[in-house]
């Protein structure tokens, strides 16, 4: 059976032999639909080095493994819904949707935190959807959007402005913070109009 024998090839990895992680990971992709099953359940695994490759397969195999990652998100251990995490951003822009609603996701602290950062490393495809959640009426998908619109640079300034104003404390506290940690020219002089104006 293809999934035993698929099983059986990611079991026999060795941690260090990266040639064959890099090998197996380009060649799953022509058995998508047997080896997303045994990738998901693989994810569970302890080796960091296997987890890494799974995590790696999953992406490259794309949006069908989307609805089988999903679920992943409710794992009450966060580094298995950090991995599927990891997995929905290695497929880039077909991802974006399942990144955007784990922003809603009811574990706020990890997941929808978690989300919006990478939905802010995958760069300026991702910075619509998260636009689209600076006035969610949940205070946390706010502040998650102002973490995650970290890894866009200057192309949030503007955002991260108009979220200055937020009618959150939390919020706006966390616009400050993203603006320090990109510290372009462009946003510590926001900062310092901040300053010069409360």
């Amino acid at each position: 059976m293809l999934e035993e024998h698929i099983t059986q090839l990611i079991l026999e990895l060795h941690p260090q032999d990266y040639r064959a992680h890099e090998r197996l990971v380009d060649n799953l992709g022509a058995y998508a639909d047997s080896a997303v099953p045994v990738l998901v359940r693989l994810l569970k695994v302890d080796n960091e080095g296997r987890v890494q490759s799974i995590v790696r397969a999953l992406g490259k195999i794309g949006p069908l493994a989307i609805p089988a990652l999903m679920p992943l998100l409710d794992d009450p251990t966060q580094s298995i819904s950090s991995r599927a995490l990891i997995a929905l951003t290695y497929m880039g822009e077909p991802a974006i949707p399942a990144l955007a609603e784990a922003l809603h996701h009811p574990n706020v602290d990890h997941v929808a935190m978690s989300a919006a950062a990478m939905l802010g490393s995958m760069g300026e495809m991702a910075l619509p959807t998260l636009i689209a959640n600076i006035d969610d009426e949940n205070v946390k998908v706010r502040e998650a959007v102002a973490l995650g619109l970290s890894g866009l640079g200057d192309l949030a300034i503007d955002v991260l402005r108009q979220m200055l104003d937020d009618s959150s404390h939390n919020v706006r506290r966390q616009a400050l913070e993203t603006l320090r940690r990109i510290g372009t020219p462009d946003a510590l002089k926001v900062l310092r109009e901040m300053r010069n104006h409360p």
